[in-house]
């Protein structure tokens, strides 16, 4: 998982708007915490903080599908992300149509 981030790193979805790379152990170690923080708040913490993690996680996880794209990992590796995608947006709709009940 080391050397995939390392790949992933190169290819940083924002570094065409900020030309900044991150550090591949530095950025690894952001993205897995915000993933165990956000997974906290989704099953520990109501209300919009978790409306707030659930979108943090969508945009974590395109993010993830989008770096594995370029450097050509194939589905093989994206296919977990994608999953946890639709499944993030499957629960999100589902919180927009119990509000507007």
């Amino acid at each position: 998982m080391r050397k995939q981030y390392i790949r992933m790193a190169k290819v940083f979805p924002l570094m065409s708007f900020t030309a900044w790379r991150p550090n591949a152990h530095t950025y690894r170690k952001v993205i897995a915490a915000t993933e165990v923080t956000c997974g906290l708040v989704l099953v520990f913490i109501p209300g919009p903080l978790k409306i707030a993690a659930n979108v943090l996680m969508i945009l974590v996880n395109v993010n993830d599908i989008i770096a594995n794209y370029q450097i050509k990992d194939g589905y093989q590796r994206m296919s977990l992300p994608i999953v946890f995608v639709l499944l993030l947006t499957c629960r999100l709709m589902i919180y927009y149509q119990e509000l507007q009940r």
